[in-house]
């Protein structure tokens, strides 16, 4: 769960929503997450995101600040890195949680 608190941050730190922040701040709480991670994460920090989930931590702040509409390069290294479909959607469209999360609020975010 911790994980997903940490993806759902990471993605408010780009949209700067103080609704979102609010939310998912309380849920990390809930979560277990301490306070300074989520400063950390609020704050673009990565430096104690454990090292298998950093490369989805900066992802899908990327996956955010450019849309829904990632590079094909940053797509492929971060497929790459979890064994995941190159295809977007592929992974998106399943229910790998962090992927229909970020997915699913692919409007609300934009």
């Amino acid at each position: 769960m911790e994980f997903m608190e940490r993806i759902m941050l990471a993605v408010t730190q780009v949209n700067a929503c103080a609704i979102c922040s609010y939310v998912h701040t309380k849920m990390a709480l809930e979560a277990g997450v301490s306070s300074k991670k989520i400063q950390n994460v609020l704050a673009g920090i990565f430096d104690d995101t454990p090292s298998d989930q950093l490369t989805a931590a900066i992802f899908t702040q990327h996956y955010a600040d450019a849309r829904v509409n990632p590079s094909k390069v940053s797509w492929e290294r971060f497929a790459a890195a979890y064994g995941l479909s190159k295809q977007k959607n592929t992974w998106c469209d399943s229910n790998h949680d962090a992927g229909q999360y970020i997915w699913n609020c692919r409007e609300l975010l934009y």
